[in-house]
């Protein structure tokens, strides 16, 4: 996605100086708004809209946002397996292991407040918590 952030482009085609939707990887699993992406189309107007998105990161910039979201989004998953399985033992009346979990959940949620304070990133509590 990383060259088309903050283009503009047109869907038609009918727009003169605009790249179109068809010219840019749109479709390809690991293009632009392909799988588990998070950009989205905002319309635009001559004149009256504005640029959404900050366009002059570098590449290596836009690399290690990419990377420090991926380890995010691990730290969230492991913090959330370690709360299902002290959840199941807790329901098996299991205190003993249940307590054990308990310990590694604190264990992981340290690791991620290291994380988030090394990289100033956003902590999600929602993507922490355990639905059932």
């Amino acid at each position: 996605c990383f060259p088309y952030q903050g283009m503009i482009l047109s869907l038609t085609g009918k727009t003169p100086g605009y790249k179109t939707l068809a010219e840019t990887s749109y479709g390809e699993p690991a293009g632009l708004l392909g799988i588990n992406r998070g950009h989205r189309l905002i319309p635009y107007v001559k004149g009256v809209s504005k640029k959404a998105e900050k366009t002059d990161y570098s590449k290596a910039e836009n690399d290690t946002v990419y990377k420090e979201s991926q380890q995010q989004r691990a730290l969230e998953r492991s913090i959330r397996n370690a709360k299902r399985e002290q959840a199941k033992w807790e329901s098996y009346g299991d205190k003993q292991k249940a307590q054990a979990w308990g310990a590694r959940v604190k264990v992981k949620q340290a690791k991620m407040r290291e994380f988030i304070k090394s990289t100033d990133r956003t902590r999600r509590y929602d993507r922490e918590k355990v639905y059932t």
